[in-house]
């Protein structure tokens, strides 16, 4: 049996995934001198990127737009980030400066979702422990998922990105009734 590995959603902005989505980058920063609780990531973890179209977006504009795997967490100082810089997009989040750190995850396997899942219809995905549907969850730029809840959390998400969760809920490939008839 594999051993469970907890995940996380990344709110990001849609620019800044639309850059890491060209290939060329393989690591996401935060923040210098912030400490979210990425340290607890484990390789093979999966990341769910959440984006807002633009700062301070409303909720209901948010969605999930693709996923990461996890190759390495660390806590790199300023100095030594200049080693990572060029796989990383400077973009909102400045790079650290020397004297300051920041948090950097390794990744790889970034794919983008056939088609993306607006926040708001996530009112059907829950963990084990919360009161409230992701939907409703206070996201702040990271947002840790517990090892016991990650492959629940994650394979809903994916369903939904493939339209599979509509499909299964009427039972066929038609149409639903207010989209018949449109092209």
């Amino acid at each position: 049996m594999s051993e469970k590995l907890p995940a996380c959603i990344i709110l990001t902005s849609s620019q800044r995934f639309e850059e890491y989505a060209k290939g060329e980058c393989t690591v996401f920063h935060f923040p210098p001198n912030r400490n979210p609780n990425v340290k607890k990531l484990s390789p093979g973890s999966v990341c769910l990127i959440l984006t807002m179209p633009y700062p301070r977006a409303p909720r209901s504009e948010w969605a999930f737009v693709g996923e990461f795997t996890v190759k390495e967490v660390r806590l790199v100082e300023g100095e030594e980030f200049k080693k990572y810089a060029s796989k990383a997009v400077e973009m909102e989040v400045p790079f650290p400066e020397p004297g300051e750190f920041s948090w950097i995850i390794e990744f790889e396997n970034l794919r983008g979702y056939e088609r993306a899942v607006k926040l708001s219809e996530c009112n059907d995905i829950s963990t084990s422990n919360s009161r409230k549907p992701l939907s409703e969850w206070l996201i702040r730029g990271f947002f840790l998922i517990n090892p016991e809840d990650a492959p629940s959390v994650v394979e809903a998400i994916r369903r939904k990105a493939k339209g599979e969760e509509l499909r299964d809920r009427r039972g066929s490939e038609e149409p639903c009734v207010s989209c018949k008839g449109m092209p």
